[in-house]
């Protein structure tokens, strides 16, 4: 000042901390007239920092629940901080929620309040561990030889499967209106389905031989 200055003032200091968002800082002179200038500025702090996602599970392995083709899955809830305020955590799936039997990936985003996210993922695996079941397995058979045969055609009705989880592959050991041999013959039936869990049984074919012999 011409005539030297009787106040200074100032709102802030070089070096002070300023919050994120927009602050003015004011500087006022007073000199012994009473004159008097102010002049501002402004300091603007943005928040680029991404929110940390923490507790997210580092995989989820399981079988199916019985009967189903796929499994009720629970995790602990992660959680997630930021540097500026409050995030919103978000999950595309819920804790306790029915996973199909497979692979899927969760996704979690947070999300602070100037619109900085962050995401991470983990992966649940349900194996189907169960067996199909083979239903309408006929009793065992007993017959005698079919005129002039060392044998008999034996018939039955046919068997089939049923599985948790989709189709079956039914396979049998032999077909329905074959021939036997005299004696006692297995028939094994093998069901397997689409994960290659498979369960097998089981019935036998008697054939006697009631026939007598010819002298010729």
């Amino acid at each position: 000042d011409n005539c030297s200055v009787q106040v200074f003032e100032e709102t802030h200091s070089p070096g002070d901390y300023f919050p994120v968002g927009t602050t003015p800082v004011t500087y006022a002179s007073t000199d012994t007239s009473g004159n008097r200038t102010i002049i501002s500025f402004d300091v603007t702090v943005s928040d680029t920092e991404d929110p940390q996602i923490s507790g997210l599970p580092t995989g989820i392995s399981v079988s199916n629940d019985t009967g189903t083709c796929g499994a009720a899955v629970t995790w602990a809830a992660p959680s997630a901080s930021d540097n500026c305020g409050t995030v919103d955590l978000v999950l595309d799936q819920s804790s306790g929620s029915i996973f199909p039997v497979g692979v899927t990936t969760v996704m979690a985003t947070a999300t602070d309040g100037y619109g900085n996210s962050s995401e991470g993922s983990f992966e649940i695996v349900v194996n189907d561990d169960e067996s199909p079941q083979i239903l309408g397995v006929p009793a065992n058979i007993s017959t005698t030889n079919d005129s002039g045969q060392c044998g008999a055609i034996a018939t039955w009705a046919s068997p089939s499967a049923t599985d948790n989880c989709g189709s079956v592959s039914l396979q049998i050991s032999h077909d329905s209106g074959e021939q036997f041999p005299v004696g006692l013959t297995t028939v094994t039936i093998l069901a397997t389905d689409l994960y290659g869990n498979s369960s097998s049984s089981s019935f036998q074919i008697l054939v006697e031989d009631d026939e007598a012999p010819q002298v010729l």
